[in-house]
């Protein structure tokens, strides 16, 4: 995983740390997320081959879900966390590491049900078929040692070249090689050989690198080799897949069959692509999370529905699980197959919308922003009124306190007089009670004189 210097010392080391601790958490999550719900479900056919019985049933849907994580890696939104070969590795031969595998594995179980079959193949017939699956299965062990010595990285130059030009050679032989096994295999000889001559013309046209020899050469805008391109390769196999529904008409299980056919066919239609085109997978996050979820919840279910109905009834749904799993697959390849051929168009379209998703964020942001600044302003506002409400509250309470004093102090005024009035009386009746004993005083020493 990629991590992220603190060259600059903007940051402290224990920011930084946990910063890569988050992120370390993150990729182990996604890591989990493609490997454990497959690896499930890879012990889940498991255990269906052992308690059903129906080999080539269950040995085709572990191969697949053993492989579907290199698929899911390719198309993760999280690649370039990945760093040095692993991340080239992933990039450019995950998808052809599973397109291999799965075609040993198919191989394989094809000759097993050839033998099975017991075919009256004798002479010359029996020892071709023989010497077919031998080739494919050793061609396919020589693309397997090429991808292998990538990821290793540490092999010599010459080494690497060599397994190289072998790659490319049993890349262009197995589509033919395929077909012509499954005619032998399940005994559909009649027209084999003018079906094998003419084949080969078909694949030889979809082998050329397109952009050196139409683009650069002829000069061909990238729509018209895209398109011309995709109007082959869906001629080419259609035709295969008639013909091999032609060869699987007196199988019972030939729906099965054909599904694991098509989706093989249809993988080795995008690692062409990669090898026709100079090509990039644009990163859409709903396509990764249905192929990492939705394709395994679907087959989980369907998986889990044919068991109880097997366990009820005695008899499936459908009867061979490789229909469900292989369709769904199939068309979470296509998806992938579509977004390679329109890239050019596509990415500018994601672009626009995560340019106009980002404005429109922000725009939100601004507003919320904008909401919260009138609130706190509405609050603060609010305040000032509750403040001067209080005051002028707090002012008519003084002012009534004041009032009530002053009436307090009128009425004390108003009493006052009443008790001077009252008062007067008193002084002035002592004052005449004073004058009068003053008058007798002096009128008792005249009255003393005279008696003398």
């Amino acid at each position: 995983m990629g991590k992220k210097n603190n060259k600059t010392g903007l940051f402290p080391s224990n920011y930084v740390k946990q910063i890569d601790r988050t992120q370390d958490t993150v990729f182990r999550l996604q890591m989990c997320l493609v490997f454990c719900p497959n690896v499930l479900m890879f012990l889940a056919f498991v255990l269906w081959g052992v308690s059903e019985g129906s080999l080539f049933e269950s040995v085709s849907c572990c191969a697949l879900y053993f492989l579907r994580p290199l698929l899911l890696l390719w198309t993760a939104p999280y690649i370039n966390e990945f760093t040095d070969n692993m991340k080239t590795w992933v990039q450019y031969d995950s998808y052809e590491t599973e397109y291999m595998v799965f075609s040993a594995v198919f191989y394989s179980v094809l000759f097993k049900s050839a033998l099975d079959k017991s075919l009256n193949y004798t002479g010359f017939e029996g020892v071709m078929i023989i010497v077919f699956f031998v080739i494919v299965i050793l061609f396919n062990l020589i693309y397997i040692i090429y991808l292998l010595l990538r990821l290793n990285g540490k092999a010599s130059e010459r080494m690497i070249t060599i397994f190289s030009v072998l790659a490319g050679i049993s890349f262009d032989i197995l589509p033919s090689l395929q077909f012509i096994l499954i005619f032998f295999s399940f005994g559909s000889i009649k027209g084999g050989f003018i079906i094998v001559a003419v084949l080969p013309v078909f694949t030889t046209v979809t082998r050329y690198n397109w952009n050196a020899v139409c683009g650069q050469q002829m000069g061909c805008s990238p729509a018209l080799m895209r398109s011309v391109w995709l109007t082959l390769m869906m001629l080419i196999n259609a035709v295969l897949v008639y013909f091999y529904i032609t060869a699987l008409e007196n199988e019972k299980d030939r729906v099965g069959w054909v599904c694991v056919i098509v989706f093989l066919q249809t993988l080795w239609t995008l690692v062409n692509f990669t090898a026709s085109f100079t090509w990039d997978l644009p990163s859409v996050t709903a396509v990764y999370v249905f192929g990492s979820v939705g394709v395994v919840l679907l087959n989980s279910v369907a998986l889990m529905t044919e068991l109880i109905l097997k366990t009820v009834n005695g008899e499936g749904a459908t009867g061979d699980m490789r229909i469900i799993v292989f369709s769904s697959e199939l068309l979470f390849t296509l998806i992938l197959i579509i977004l390679m051929v329109f890239e050019p168009w596509i990415t500018p379209c994601l672009q626009s919308c995560t340019k106009t998703m980002q404005s429109c964020r922000a725009a939100a942001a601004g507003s919320q922003n904008q909401e919260s600044q009138n609130a706190g302003a509405d609050s603060a506002t609010g305040s000032n009124q509750n403040q001067s409400q209080s005051e002028s509250e707090s002012e008519s309470e003084s002012e009534n306190q004041n009032q009530s004093q002053n009436q307090n102090q009128n009425q004390n005024q108003n009493q006052n007089p009443a008790e001077a009035h009252e008062t007067i009386p008193l002084v002035n009746t002592q004052h005449q009670e004073n004058s009068r004993s003053d008058g007798t005083e002096e009128a008792q020493p005249d009255s003393v004189v005279s008696q003398s």
